[in-house]
């Protein structure tokens, strides 16, 4: 078989003839196709801390990365404390961790305005809320 040459549009030309047309019709063949979309999964949202807490803190968070010389903050937000149990979000109220319980150690650098981690977080308290934000 001999290799030939035909130019773009002398390709869609030969394409568009009604008699090769009528041979290939992949869309009627498709047309006939029902396929059930599957519903979108819901998302577990996480929310606020409950509002039984007895203090409030602005903070720092940024994911704990052992490796690296320099810290890298990645926003602002809010530490909640409910006794001894510890809530982080961000300024607009999205929970960045599971609730934890603190341990002594940890419990007393908050209190002290230092850095404590919680899941992932490396979290810097930079001051105490009052109660009227």
């Amino acid at each position: 078989m001999e290799t030939f040459y035909i130019s773009h549009e002398q390709f869609w030309n030969w394409f568009d003839e009604q008699d090769r047309i009528e041979t290939f019709e992949p869309r009627a063949q498709l047309a006939n196709i029902r396929t059930k979309v599957q519903e979108p999964s819901k998302k577990r949202v996480k929310v606020a801390p409950p509002s039984d807490i007895d203090r409030k803190y602005v903070i720092m968070y940024g994911r704990h990365r052992p490796g690296k010389k320099n810290k890298v903050w990645e926003g602002d937000g809010y530490l909640y404390m409910s006794g001894q149990m510890a809530f982080v979000s961000n300024l607009q109220g999205r929970r960045l961790e599971e609730p934890t319980l603190l341990d002594e150690e940890d419990y007393n650098e908050v209190k002290n305005l230092g850095e404590i981690l919680i899941g992932d977080t490396e979290v810097q308290i930079v001051e105490v809320c009052d109660s009227t934000e």
